[in-house]
């Protein structure tokens, strides 16, 4: 049977009359503080402006270019996008079979590309430094990738693994668009709680011959959405880029979750990434909204949604404030 789906407001378990129809709101900044920054919203533990408004340096946002460009202030890395940890369940907007579960919090920034042997482009700029910092390179969210000929890019900050990426070009040339497996371009894993992005270049074999005016040879980390969904890379409009955007993961120190009066309940928890040994974001938390929640548990501020069976023709959908 068809049945007509009803939104209302549930307060304290009382019913409110039908008029009040309505969805989950909450807030994503702390009060009196700015939620946006240009087209990129801040959520508390960041921040624009007071002190008060983001947690600590490490979240402090800058708005630059007339307030239409974020920047995290500390890193000096232009931001694209801010997510907080969530929790996707089967029937849930954002959920695919792929993304069941919880979810870190990233930013989406710009990061740099490196350059070696490219003739009358900018010099690259400084290897982005992590360390010390809230932020890891986030494994699942990044490739590594690197274009040019008789190539091949190696990472420094990688004990426990190696981790370079081979490219080569058919002729000697570097060839118009690549799908990045290895013919001009090449991508691959990195190792998870990367904290430094600092590459090696290096020939694949001296016997291979160069094409004159295609010695210059990138690196870079890049977001695997954007890599993908781009996935016949114009190769030479990429020698003209500085940036592509990658992915971060962020949490904050056990000790502030008190400070902010994170307790814990029924509607949001915080917990660690791992063990304390671990390498990715050791001794960092983050704290989400649990199933069923929705809002910024960094306020102590989720909203949860139950669903009133009234009879077999309606269905109200309601949120519990």
């Amino acid at each position: 049977m068809h049945h007509q789906l009803i939104r209302t407001v549930i307060v304290c378990s009382f019913l409110l009359p039908i008029s009040t129809f309505g969805t989950p709101t909450f807030q994503s900044a702390k009060p009196g503080c700015k939620p946006k920054c240009g087209n990129v919203t801040i959520p508390f533990p960041f921040g624009l402006g007071p002190v008060r408004c983001f947690l600590d340096e490490w979240f402090e946002i800058g708005c630059d270019q007339n307030a239409t460009v974020p920047v995290l202030r500390k890193l000096n890395l232009q931001v694209l996008n801010i997510s907080l940890p969530a929790y996707y369940t089967a029937n849930s907007t954002a959920a695919s079979e792929t993304t069941y579960g919880l979810h870190d919090g990233t930013v989406k920034v710009n990061l740099p590309i490196v350059r070696h042997q490219c003739d009358g482009a900018r010099p690259s700029p400084p290897n982005v430094s992590l360390r010390s910092s809230p932020y890891s390179f986030s494994q699942p969210g990044n490739f590594l990738a690197t274009v040019g000929c008789n190539n091949l890019a190696v990472m420094a900050e990688t004990a426990s693994a190696f981790v370079g990426c081979a490219s080569h070009c058919d002729g000697g040339g570097l060839g118009n668009f690549s799908n990045c497996s290895g013919v001009g371009c090449c991508r691959t894993s990195i190792p998870s709680g990367l904290r430094e992005f600092d590459v090696t270049f290096k020939r694949i074999s001296d016997h291979d011959t160069v094409a004159v005016g295609e010695e210059c040879r990138l690196a870079f980390l890049a977001d695997k959405q954007w890599l993908e969904f781009n996935e016949s890379k114009d190769l030479r409009m990429l020698r003209e880029m500085e940036y592509v955007p990658g992915v971060l993961e962020w949490g904050i120190p056990k000790e502030m979750t008190s400070a902010i009066g994170l307790g814990g309940s029924d509607s949001y928890g915080c917990e660690n990434y791992g063990e304390p040994e671990s390498e990715r974001l050791p001794k960092l938390y983050r704290c989400y909204c649990r199933s069923g929640y929705v809002g910024n548990a960094y306020l102590a501020d989720c909203q949860g949604k139950a669903t009133l069976i009234i009879n077999t023709s309606y269905i109200i959908e309601s949120t519990c404030l």
